[in-house]
């Protein structure tokens, strides 16, 4: 049975056409960029040798040897930076191996999103974070009678206060404000010592107590005010809180980012260390 003159000329086009070898180099050419488009990646390497001196590094400084975490977080945080500064070359910042770490920060600032300030909500959120760091510590004020040292003491001076005989009758010249205003609790720690701090908390206003010991001498007290801790407004800390939410949320974007640019690259990490997802 013959084809007819039509299809028998088409057949015998294609199988010319598939014995072209232009055909066959511009197929080969395509295969080739597919392959290098999927394989072809830049090696980025940390060798056990690298990370041992980046190891060593980070424990002189620390002063103690870097837990199994550790380590990989200083892998990493290489390879980051490698990636970065390889980025930076490739879009054209000027290559200069002294500014190394200069480049690398510049590609990071390119990098670094345009954030919208944060909310009450987050900022109250952050804060709970470190609750101790934004409350302001208890106060106490109060007067004193001092002496150097407990053998200056006059018999029976505790009840002669709590008579109601003036304090200023009594006690040797200190350099300390009497009565001494309302201060902070770590104020007074580090003029009195902690040990004459608690006691001093404990005690209740308006009565005379003593003798306490600090690291100035021994004293008798009465208490004239007391406040307790309290937390910090968020008014006060907004400009703090709003800095340190920035940060952050900089950092995190950044971070994510360096991880899609890290998918250009064959990121090759000694054998018992893997890389960053």
């Amino acid at each position: 049975m013959s084809l007819p003159a039509n299809q028998s000329s088409g057949r015998s086009w294609l199988a010319s056409l598939l014995h072209e070898p232009l055909l066959h180099f511009l197929i080969a050419a395509g295969l080739l960029l597919v392959a290098f488009h999927f394989f072809a990646r830049p090696e980025l390497k940390v060798s056990a040798p690298m990370l041992n001196g980046l190891r060593k590094d980070y424990e002189a400084k620390m002063g103690r040897p870097a837990t199994a975490l550790e380590i990989a977080k200083i892998a990493n945080d290489y390879v980051e930076d490698e990636i970065l500064y390889r980025e930076a070359l490739r879009n054209g910042l000027t290559q200069d191996n002294r500014v190394r770490g200069m480049l690398i920060q510049t590609m990071r600032t390119t990098l670094r999103p345009i954030l919208s300030e944060p909310s009450d909500a987050e900022l109250e959120n952050l804060r709970k974070e470190t609750p101790d760091v934004y409350r302001f510590p208890a106060r106490v004020g109060f007067e004193h009678v001092s002496f150097a040292d407990a053998k200056s003491i006059p018999d029976g001076l505790l009840e002669k206060l709590r008579g109601g005989q003036k304090p200023t009758s009594f006690g040797e010249t200190v350099q300390l404000a009497n009565p001494l205003p309302p201060t902070y609790r770590p104020q007074l720690e580090r003029i009195f010592g902690p040990a004459f701090t608690i006691a001093l908390t404990k005690c209740k206003e308006g009565e005379w107590v003593g003798p306490l010991t600090s690291a100035r001498g021994v004293h008798y007290v009465r208490v004239l005010k007391q406040e307790p801790e309290r937390e910090m407004p968020l008014e006060e800390i907004r400009s703090t809180l709003i800095s340190k939410w920035m940060i952050r949320n900089e950092a995190a974007a950044i971070t994510n980012k360096v991880i899609e640019l890290r998918r250009s690259y064959n990121v090759v990490m000694p054998a018992n260390l893997s890389p960053a997802s």
